[in-house]
């Protein structure tokens, strides 16, 4: 594979040598009826994200780099013994860039900075995976062998739910176009040949989720009280400067003579009838308070979920080769 990859570096880098071979290039580009806009990069070596890039152009001009080989004979002469990129190495680094799409997406969606990522890793991880299943009984060995060593390492780091953050789960749960049920969807793909395992890794999601919740509602009910007793504390405060500002005579600003001619009653109403529309209006207000402080103190649970950045590591580092 990596004389593969370094077959096609080195054709590449023939390409953009000079002007002149660039513009040899263009004519094979244009003889193979290829679309010429963006042409081919050269990668960074120790930086996988631009060898990807570097693959996915040159693929895309195979055809080219095959014409190019039939009409210009300092092309073949740069490789030496080697020669030109052949068939196989043209196979082999189809195969790589296949792999290298997945983790190459991946990271550029958890790496974003302008928009949330909590409710798209599962997603990602999830997508990995079931790649990376298929991938391991496939009939091409080389593809077979590289996906292995992969799985390896994906069951190691994210093959056990007590060793993911789980915020990773709670952003899709929290999604209202995915909510629960699209984790145990996924479970059922990611893992459909390992029932305990699935089911398992979806009631210790479950028990965090409890246990989160629990967590907000108590917080949410001490700040609450903290709140009630402030503000109690200041409307008392407030009620008896308005009081006293009125009994003193000061009638302008106060909210007694402001709100004096809207008092005016339109109609005699007996003591019955205030009675009765006083707790009537008390019976609404206390249904809307209760569903408000519900709602209310769900909301703050998504909010928690989907703020946190799930990658503070740099797009460049995660790029680096390891």
């Amino acid at each position: 594979m990596q004389d593969s990859i370094c077959s096609v570096r080195n054709a590449v880098r023939f390409v953009r040598s000079s002007p002149s071979r660039l513009a040899k290039f263009k004519d094979c580009v244009n003889f193979a009826n290829l679309p010429s806009k963006g042409l081919v990069c050269l990668d960074v070596p120790s930086r996988w994200n631009s060898t990807y890039l570097m693959l996915e152009a040159a693929l895309r001009f195979q055809a080219a780099f095959e014409k190019l080989e039939d009409d210009d004979r300092s092309y073949v002469e740069h490789f030496g013994e080697l020669g030109p990129p052949s068939a196989l190495n043209w196979l082999n680094a189809n195969v790589f860039l296949k792999i290298l799409k997945i983790f190459y997406d991946a990271t550029m969606i958890l790496s974003g900075t302008l928009h949330i990522t909590a409710n798209s890793a599962f997603h990602q991880l999830a997508l990995i995976l079931i790649e990376l299943n298929t991938w391991c009984v496939a009939d091409d060995s080389l593809l077979r062998g590289m996906t292995m060593e992969m799985k390896e390492k994906y069951d190691k780091y994210w093959g056990n739910v007590q060793n993911i953050n789980p915020i990773i789960y709670f952003g899709v749960i929290f999604d209202p176009r995915y909510k629960i049920k699209f984790i145990e969807w996924a479970f059922e793909k990611m893992y459909s040949d390992d029932v305990l395992t699935r089911h398992d890794m979806y009631i210790r999601i479950k028990n965090m989720l409890s246990k989160l919740y629990s967590w907000y509602s108590m917080a949410y009910e001490q700040g609450k009280k903290s709140t009630q007793e402030s503000s109690s504390q200041g409307s008392q405060s407030e009620h008896g400067g308005t009081v006293k500002s009125v009994l003193q005579g000061q009638r302008i600003g106060t909210l007694f003579h402001q709100d004096a001619q809207l008092w005016a009653p339109v109609k005699e109403v007996d003591a019955r009838e205030i009675a009765v529309a006083a707790r009537d209006c008390s019976r609404l207000l206390q249904v809307h308070k209760a569903r408000e402080a519900k709602i209310e103190e769900f909301s703050i649970l998504p909010l928690g979920a989907m703020a946190p950045r799930l990658c503070t590591v740099a797009p460049k580092t995660c790029f680096r080769a390891v």
